[in-house]
């Protein structure tokens, strides 16, 4: 666990010609570690970062009131061909007791290389905040300037889409049902036309034509309504099952998504849902409805005139 309390960093100032700022020094500031001598925990590091040195402030020990002191000037990397090489000349200490031994020149290459790695990354991680700032700005911009505005699909005053569609909806269901007025649908016609051909009028028809005829009307009914449920049940089995893939999938994966990820993420599950939702009321609703229709249809057929006699006859032997 690391023990790093603070971290600030110092930017020059920008100019016209070079209007990004740099980074000056970053000071950082670590917590007492008791499992370590003071001597050797450091207390504070501060990197200026222009004048390519790194300055080392230790932890004060008990009864003493002065700390020990590290600095060091950074070797040319470009120059050593990427090695890090210890110049005894270029490091500068501090030790604040005087019976206390001097340390190795190993120790102090190792610390070197140490603080220079600390450096490198305590330098992408500042760079790393940067670009995520710059896009917060970016994107805040983008929000202040040209606003979007999202609808849901169920506020109906202001969804404008699905408000014409509805209207247009409505405006289709009134014109069926003047339809319907104007020209009463009988269920038997195309039956009849089957059997007689386009021209069958009013005229009776046998109970053993009558029987056929019926029986071919709800056979055709009850097929259509299954498979129209089957079809509606397909789809919701298919959907549900993406949804619940994807939502697996979002569990194991959620701690390594980006935040675009995760918002493409709930987006399309929303939007899965929000279709999983409306098969599951239309499955519903067909399995409510699909008995009442049934019974307004046999209704029909026993009140219809060219059923007049083969209703005549089920009625009687009923009775019998």
């Amino acid at each position: 666990m690391s023990s790093l309390e603070t971290r600030f960093i110092t930017y020059t100032e920008g100019n016209k010609i070079d209007p990004k700022r740099q980074v000056k020094d970053i000071v950082e500031t670590y917590s007492r570690n008791p499992d370590v001598p003071s001597k050797v925990d450091i207390w504070k590091k501060i990197y200026h970062v222009q004048y390519n040195t790194i300055e080392l402030l230790y932890h004060y020990d008990y009864n003493f009131v002065t700390n020990n002191t590290r600095s060091f000037i950074k070797p040319n990397l470009a120059e050593t061909g990427g090695k890090i090489l210890f110049y005894p000349d270029k490091t500068t200490g501090y030790i604040a007791d005087p019976r206390a031994k001097p340390p190795r020149p190993l120790d102090i290459y190792l610390a070197l290389c140490d603080n220079m790695d600390s450096e490198y990354y305590t330098r992408k991680h500042i760079r790393d905040r940067e670009t995520d700032v710059t896009v917060y700005l970016k994107q805040r911009e983008r929000e202040l300037t040209d606003p979007v505005l999202f609808v849901a699909l169920f506020d109906t005053e202001r969804n404008d889409a699905a408000k014409k569609g509805w209207k247009e909806q409505e405006a289709q269901k009134a014109e069926v049902t003047e339809r319907e007025k104007e020209a009463e649908i009988d269920p038997l016609a195309p039956y009849l036309a089957r059997m007689f051909g386009s021209g069958h009028g009013a005229g009776t028809i046998s109970i053993k034509e009558a029987t056929l005829v019926r029986d071919q009307c709800i056979n055709d009914f009850k097929s259509k309504q299954l498979a129209r449920q089957n079809l509606v049940q397909e789809r919701f089995d298919k959907l549900n099952t993406e949804y619940k893939n994807k939502r697996l999938w979002y569990l194991a994966n959620q701690f390594i998504l980006t935040p675009e990820k995760e918002s493409a993420y709930f987006a399309m599950s929303a939007e899965l849902a929000f279709k999983v939702h409306t098969l599951e009321v239309r499955l519903t609703r067909h399995k409510d409805l699909s008995a009442p229709r049934f019974k307004i249809l046999e209704e029909y057929l026993d009140k219809h005139p060219l059923l007049k006699e083969y209703n005549r006859m089920r009625h009687y032997y009923k009775k019998k």
